[in-house]
């Protein structure tokens, strides 16, 4: 099980590779948001969780950095932080004036917790699809 803000892109290269190697072996995929791939794999439901972050920390649960991941915030253009953002680099005191489009956890790993939110504002969602599409929409930020 993939977060969702994982790259898909290197998970299908692993397995293309795996495959090779492996002919006989099938796989099963699984793309879930923040809490999703701990909880998968605390419950057996998979093997291997790749997440980004620390947020989910399990003490039965071995963690290896395999990489790192840049998240920054976006917007769509026209947007007034997208003018804001024109003139000098925006910090959180700009980003919390404005709507910020939140990715809701699946989960209770994240029960009272919230990861990366700057705004008071939110519009909460349950999918990465829907929160660039409220994005492109021009709503708000994420």
């Amino acid at each position: 099980v993939v977060d969702t803000l994982f790259p898909i892109e290197s998970v299908a290269l692993a397995i293309t590779r795996a495959s090779v190697d492996f002919p006989s072996t099938g796989f099963r995929l699984e793309s879930q948001a923040l809490g999703g791939p701990i909880a998968a794999l605390d419950e057996r439901r998979c093997t291997l969780a790749i997440i980004v972050g620390e947020d989910f920390r399990n003490p039965r649960l071995a963690l290896e950095a395999i990489g790192s991941i840049a998240q920054i915030a976006v917007v769509r253009s026209g947007h007034p932080l997208a003018d804001l953002g024109s003139r000098a680099p925006l910090g959180v005191p700009d980003l919390a004036g404005h709507l910020q489009i939140v990715l809701a956890d699946p989960t209770p790993l994240s029960e009272g917790r919230s990861f990366g939110v700057l705004s008071p504002f939110t519009c909460r969602v349950n999918t990465q699809e829907a929160k660039v599409a409220l994005i492109r929409a021009g709503l708000g930020w994420g």
